[in-house]
């Protein structure tokens, strides 16, 4: 990031904002990050061991018994379900940093 910058910011003579635009990129750029491997080690981690409680219960087993699919009945739709529920915070931030900056009357900064 910094190799992209400096030019511009020597040409304007603002060497001394390097240290402080490279902080705020990194934590722009690592806060989804870092967001997103915690989320999905959570949820991944929750869904394995209600899948295992259920073969260890022979739960799957009765329900394979049925000539149901149990990958289309029971991974199918916790993954869709983290799909969704992953995207939603992003949007519903995205909508409520556009929303306060409207205010202020200045446009959003590209990060």
């Amino acid at each position: 990031m910094t190799l992209h910058t400096r030019s511009t910011l020597v040409m304007f003579g603002a060497t001394a904002m390097i240290p402080a635009v490279q902080a705020v990129s990194f934590f722009v750029e690592i806060g989804p990050l870092v967001a997103g491997l915690l989320l999905s080690g959570r949820i991944g981690s929750g869904i394995g061991a209600v899948l295992a409680n259920m073969r260890a219960s022979e739960q799957i087993d009765a329900i394979e018994s049925l000539s149901i699919d149990s990958f289309k009945f029971l991974v199918v739709p916790r993954v869709l379900a983290c799909v969704i529920a992953s995207s939603a915070p992003d949007t519903f931030y995205g909508f409520r940093r556009s929303a306060g900056r409207l205010p202020l009357g200045r446009p959003l900064p590209l990060t």
